[in-house]
């Protein structure tokens, strides 16, 4: 399968091994992503969109936003700035 690593020194790295497992109703794998920093956001959600099969549902700055929004239509999976939740108190 697709595995996304969003590591703690900011980099990110995706690994491109296709699966017969189906995501999304068209087979992407579904990303959501909670971060403060909106260029770091931006960055991650466009180098996400241009790999193949891989498509962002969703993004927020908020982690209150994020628990709304997954609870109303879960992805595949969440990209957290963890580091930075000290921020969002």
């Amino acid at each position: 399968g697709k595995s996304i690593v969003y590591n703690t020194d900011g980099n990110l790295g995706i690994n491109m091994k296709r699966s017969t497992q189906k995501s999304g109703k068209d087979g992407d794998i579904r990303v959501f992503i909670c971060e403060p920093h909106e260029i770091t956001r931006i960055g991650v959600a466009s180098l996400l969109e241009k790999a193949d099969g891989i498509r962002v549902v969703g993004s927020t700055t908020d982690p209150q936003d994020a628990v709304i929004a997954l609870k109303s239509s879960p992805p595949d999976v969440v990209i957290i700035d963890v580091a930075a939740s000290a921020q969002w108190k």
